[in-house]
Parts: C-alpha cells; structure tokens; sequence
C-alpha cells in the first residue's frame, strides 16, 4: 500500500526530489549512494521520514561497496518528522556504497534519496527499498493517528 506521498524540497542547493509512493518499514536499504563532492563532483542528500506519532530512535549502518561495514550514525526523529542529511555529513566523510536504516520494530519509517552532481547538470531521486519488499513479506498497515489509538 501507498503510505506517504510528500515533496521534499532543498533550498540550498535548490535540487528537488520526490518521496512518492514509498512503501514503509521498520528496516529500509538503500542500495546505492555516491556522496563525493571534492572527489567526483556527486552529492547524495537523504531522507528518512518518521511516520510515528511517538518519538522514535533509529541507526544508520553504512557499508562500502564490497560490503564491509564502515560507520554508524544513530538519530533520534520527532514525531511525524522529516530527517534530512547529506550523507557525508552523516557519516563524516566522503563515501560510496549502501545504507541500511533501522528502527524500532513496532515503528514505520519511509526513505528517499537525490544524488546530483554539485555542477547540477544531473540529479536522479529513488525510495528506499523496505525489509518486507525485499523478503518478500507483507507491508504493515500505516499508524492510526494518536487519537485512534
């Protein structure tokens, strides 16, 4: 099911991207990322939105591009929150490879990326993938408000 359809806007650098149709999750993967500015000229900001009525804590596990695990980050989102990055500054420096992104198993967050060259002559906006996409399990239902509970 359709859990969030939200824009999200950067104004600085005015690059734009869209979260539309992004499937929820209490584990999301994020394949690739390319976040490089000095290197190769490629920023990679992302976001993860809290689609709790609760405050909740999650943990950014990034790896390298063979796989090995190379830092972590853990941030804690407002209720109905946007977190917003660029992943170097997350991780602290320049890096190439995926990022898995976990929460409490009782919550449901929504990812996306936009990875665009610093020049903006090229940008491109993806979803994260949720756990139950790629095992191939059922999505939950989104929240009820907290006045439903």
């Amino acid at each position: 099911p359709i859990v969030c359809q939200a824009w999200v806007y950067r104004k600085s650098p005015p690059v734009g991207g869209m979260v539309e149709e992004a499937c929820a999750g209490n584990v999301l993967y994020i394949p690739f990322v390319h976040d490089q500015p000095t290197k190769t000229g490629w920023r990679t900001s992302l976001w993860i939105l809290n689609l709790e009525w609760r405050t909740i804590t999650i943990t950014l596990d990034f790896y390298d591009r063979t796989g090995n695990y190379v830092g972590g980050k853990t941030v804690t989102l407002a209720p109905v929150s946007l977190y917003n990055v660029f992943v170097k500054d997350a991780l602290g420096r320049e890096f190439i490879g995926s990022i898995v992104i976990k929460a409490p198993e009782d919550s449901l967050i929504a990812g996306a990326i936009c990875i665009y060259k610093v020049d903006k002559t090229s940008f491109m906006a993806c979803n994260a993938y949720a756990r139950q996409i790629i095992t191939g399990g059922e999505q939950p239902p989104p929240p009820p408000p907290p006045s439903a509970r």
